[in-house]
């Protein structure tokens, strides 16, 4: 597995077990990002969805994600948004008011 780098220090405040039953991602298009953990895994289960539109909070999730899309698409700008959380995420792509 690739593991994504950081300069940044980081201080683990919980450990993400993978699922043995994980969703499947071939075909869909938009992706909330809840930690760059979770990103990477995603990435090695459908390799496709690096072309998709990618979203995350602000902070250390962004950074790593947006170095990894740029890393695996050198030659292209990668599509990365920052939300405040996914429910702003699902109210401007959905249109939909997740309360």
């Amino acid at each position: 597995a690739t593991e994504i780098k950081s300069e940044m220090e980081s201080l683990a405040t919980y450990r993400l077990v993978p699922l043995e039953e994980a969703p499947r991602l071939d075909g869909k298009t938009h992706f909330f990002w809840a930690s760059a953990s979770i990103f990477q895994r995603a990435l090695e289960l459908a390799p496709s969805i690096i072309s998709g539109q990618h979203a995350c909070g602000p902070g250390h999730s962004y950074e790593l994600i947006s170095a990894e899309l740029q890393r695996k698409l050198p030659n292209k700008t990668p599509r990365l948004e920052i939300f405040l959380s996914r429910e702003s995420w699902l109210n401007q792509v959905c249109g939909l008011d997740h309360k």
